[in-house]
């Protein structure tokens, strides 16, 4: 395994060297974007006491409208998807309605339009209006998004080069075009390496940096995430530039702690892949499979309102 060096030259460019690389794979990534169903959602509003209660209450009320196991159990449903979540919290002795106020979100596909046409989704959801929770306040737009539309599934997958014509590039008043051949050598499937999850190497007793306070992550990290299909990267770094913040990081950020502050965001986690970049003082994370729901997965048909992975972020409290 070779070390990949990394040197800023000072002109805001960074010089990559001591890479030994392979001969390109066999295949290509292809990806096919597909049919993938229907989908709709109708929002509403918590405001005051009992938020928690109130919003397992309409929940409850809207599984029993759709016909749904009350445990939330779709199988045997039409329903391909059907979430109900409650979307951040009421701010402690609130100062105005703003601070006072949860969203609530019903979220729902299906195979079949039908499945989600106005009297078997829109109308039984909102019929709630009376007999739900003290202060229900939809929000209007559910006219607009309680109706089904369709949305796209991301299918990403690897085929033979021979199966896909070599790249043409064509100029442009011109009737010339240069055709790019396939590599003549390429590295088989079997001996391609396979990424690895890298734990910190030679990590340092968090007990060496002293006494210890709690604090939210961001106010002593860096973080900038972001979607690669059903999967998202998030590259975290310390604010601080000495060593000393460098080893206190990588040996606390490991992957059992990173898994630790995603909290119950974690079981949708397939897999993870740590690298560490010593030179920048970064530590970079995959989570495989956390934007995977709906369809084929991926940003446009995850049950995530954060379908792009951008403001994805770890617990508040790091020690």
């Amino acid at each position: 395994m070779s070390t990949v060096k990394v040197a800023a030259d000072g002109l805001d460019r960074v010089r990559i060297y001591g890479v030994k690389g392979l001969p390109p794979p066999e295949t290509l990534k292809v990806s096919v974007l597909g049919q993938g169903g229907y989908q709709a959602e109708i929002n509403a509003f918590a405001i005051g006491l009992d938020i928690k209660e109130k919003a397992e209450s309409w929940a409850n009320m809207t599984r029993r409208m759709l016909g749904v196991n009350p445990n939330g159990d779709i199988k045997g449903s039409k329903f391909e998807t059907l979430s109900i979540q409650t979307l951040g919290t009421a701010q402690e002795n609130p100062q105005s309605q703003d601070e006072a106020t949860v969203h609530v979100r019903v979220f729902a596909q299906a195979k079949d339009p039908e499945t989600l046409k106005v009297e078997n989704f829109k109308d039984p959801v909102i019929e709630n209006l009376i007999s739900a929770y003290p202060g229900f306040t939809p929000s209007l737009e559910y006219h607009r998004t309680g109706m089904p539309k369709p949305f796209l599934a991301y299918y990403p997958g690897l085929l033979p080069r021979g199966l896909i014509e070599p790249v043409k590039v064509h100029f442009l008043d011109s009737k010339e075009s240069i055709t790019i051949a396939h590599p003549s050598y390429t590295t088989p499937i079997a001996k391609l390496p396979k990424q690895e999850n890298y734990e910190p190497t030679n990590p340092v007793s968090l007990d060496s940096f002293g006494k210890t306070v709690k604090i939210p992550l961001g106010y002593q990290v860096f973080a900038r995430s972001g979607d690669k299909g059903a999967n998202v990267n998030c590259g975290l770094f310390p604010r601080g530039q000495s060593k000393e913040e460098w080893d206190w990081f990588r040996s606390f950020m490991s992957t059992e702690k990173v898994m630790e502050l995603m909290g119950k965001d974690a079981k949708a986690v397939e897999r993870t892949e740590r690298v560490e970049f010593p030179e920048i003082h970064a530590v970079h994370f995959v989570f495989v499979g956390i934007l995977s729901g709906g369809g084929g997965g991926g940003v446009s048909s995850t049950v995530r309102p954060d379908s792009l992975g951008k403001v994805f972020r770890l617990a508040v409290d790091c020690v």
